[in-house]
């Protein structure tokens, strides 16, 4: 559970990938290992949260410095510091260390987040991608220009 600040840190930064890669396949499974027993961990310390907390945070590190967890919004750290102490003891209770202090980040889902930020298409742009699209003789470009042009009307794709 907890990893070796002399392997993992240089100069307080973690180490690149490529040196684990070249140390073999004996690393590969150490890490595959230490994967599988924060996740263990993750479940166990859910337990200490309310269930709407799932999927709203993830375990990031533990040793016996810092518990690390990585919330999906401010609002989520917010919850997640207000029950730090609760965190700690379960780390505790499951790993058999207790972390001096527990450091909370945000680094909210990228997922559907690609949408949002998309651009809208106008309706006179919707209407020559349609117009364009109905001209076209190859099937799957045609198809393909629709399903963009259905962008502009909230996804109808009517006319």
């Amino acid at each position: 559970m907890m990893h070796d600040d002399h392997e993992t840190k240089r100069g307080g930064r973690p180490k690149p990938l490529r040196g684990w890669l070249r140390r073999g396949a004996g690393t590969l499974v150490r890490i595959a290992e230490h994967s599988r027993a924060l996740g263990r961990l993750q479940r166990r310390l859910q337990q200490a949260l309310p269930a709407s907390a799932r999927g709203h945070w993830q375990l990031a590190a533990v040793d016996r410095e810092t518990l690390s967890i990585v919330a999906a919004s401010p609002a989520w750290a917010s919850q997640l510091r207000f029950r730090q102490s609760a965190l700690l003891a379960a780390v505790e209770q499951s790993a058999g260390i207790r972390p001096r202090r527990c450091h909370i980040t945000v680094d909210p889902p990228r997922i559907g987040k690609r949408r949002e930020d998309r651009a809208a298409l106008s309706h006179k742009t919707t209407e020559h991608l349609r117009q364009f699209a109905d001209s076209q003789e190859d099937g799957r470009l045609r198809e393909s220009l629709r399903r963009l042009a259905s962008r502009g009307d909230g996804g109808t794709g009517g006319d």
